[in-house]
């Protein structure tokens, strides 16, 4: 079962050595979207989260490395 996260969760980092700049939780921003070929008409949902960190950066993250903290 593949997790799905919404804006505003709460997360922790699950792994991926140092990309988080030091920071254990972040907030979801907002699922990343992106034209995943050349010929698609439109921009498609992907594996990747955008998280705002407690040192105020943003970062692209993929699901694999994040886990909801409150359910």
């Amino acid at each position: 079962m593949s997790m799905e996260f919404k804006t505003g969760d709460l997360v922790k980092f699950t792994g991926g050595g140092d990309m988080h700049a030091g920071c254990k939780t972040a907030l979801i921003v907002k699922r990343v979207y992106s034209l995943l070929h050349y010929t698609s008409p439109e921009p498609e949902e992907t594996d990747l989260y955008e998280v705002l960190l407690s040192n105020g950066q943003k970062i692209s993250v993929h699901k694999m490395y994040l886990q909801r903290i409150l359910d």
